[in-house]
């Protein structure tokens, strides 16, 4: 039950991690509605890198918050998966297991939509379900 509870709870993260960068790769789901803005963001830089464009900076952030969820799971459910007696005996692997979600949760709550935030809760109630059967 631990494992299944704790590899569903990685699972959603890492779902979350590879939608998020399927939806900005392959959509328009993240462009603003307003297409001036979209022009602008497309065209202008910011005064920490003059050189880029603020487009390309969100792409790049999108995606790196994409890699963040998705090596998170990964890593997790891999453990789950090949090195049970590893994660148990880990105090560091623990802490992380539970101190990530608890933020991106945290995150979520505050800066996100609904469904992020709602699965973030969902992956940290398994996640968190896991350790209390151990």
């Amino acid at each position: 039950m631990e494992a299944f509870l704790l590899i569903a709870g990685c699972g959603i993260f890492l779902a979350l991690g590879v939608g998020h960068a399927c939806l900005l790769l392959c959509t328009t789901r993240f462009e603003p509605v307003d297409p001036d803005l979209l022009q602008d963001l497309k065209t202008k830089g910011a005064q920490i890198a003059p050189r880029g464009t603020m487009w390309r900076g969100l792409q790049g952030f999108h995606l790196s918050h994409s890699l963040c969820f998705a090596f998170f799971g990964g890593l997790y459910i891999a453990l789950a998966l090949e090195s049970f007696a590893l994660l148990h005996a880990s105090m560091v692997l623990n802490v992380c297991l539970l101190a990530v979600p608890v933020t991106l949760t945290g995150l979520a709550h505050r800066y996100w939509f609904n469904v992020p935030r709602n699965a973030c809760a969902l992956g940290l109630v398994l996640i968190a379900a896991s350790m209390a059967v151990r």
